[in-house]
């Protein structure tokens, strides 16, 4: 039986500080993970894109001038899930302030970027943004990979 609390199993003792403490770190483990997935639905087109184009190991620049010179049409969105990987990976304030101007809405409400602000931990990603992440990755193509790669 769940708990409509934590929507875990309840415990067999009765430590309700306990269970709050496990619902909080089963949230932030989940976010975690989010983010990381988030990285490698990005990462996975820079090397689908390397493959295809025969560029492997570029700047996200690169990539997407031989995608073009390819014929492979781009999503929009393609370059903030580009600078949300690039701040969650390196979380600074380059890579934040960049994020944060492309796509504001991924941090956090009344989020406010101050000197040794911890970007990772602004960055919040919710479904529609992983969706959002894996449709600009699946709309910029290639399709499938090459043959004999």
């Amino acid at each position: 039986m769940k708990s409509a609390a934590t929507d875990m199993a309840p415990l067999p003792f009765s430590l309700s500080g306990y269970r709050f403490e496990r619902g909080v770190q089963a949230k932030e483990a989940f976010d975690e993970f989010r983010k990381s997935f988030a990285m490698s639905v990005y990462h996975y087109w820079e090397r689908s894109i390397g493959s295809h184009c025969n560029v492997r190991g570029k700047k996200h620049a690169e990539l997407v001038v031989a995608a073009k010179a390819s014929n492979i049409a781009l999503d929009p969105r393609l370059n903030r899930i580009h600078r949300l990987a690039n701040a969650l990976k390196h979380n600074n304030t380059s890579s934040g302030t960049k994020l944060h101007e492309a796509w504001p809405q991924v941090f956090r409400s009344h989020f406010q970027p101050r000197q040794n602000t911890d970007w990772y931990s602004a960055i919040t990603l919710p479904d529609q943004n992983i969706e959002d992440a894996l449709d600009a990755v699946l709309n910029s193509g290639p399709r499938s990979k090459r043959p004999n790669a």
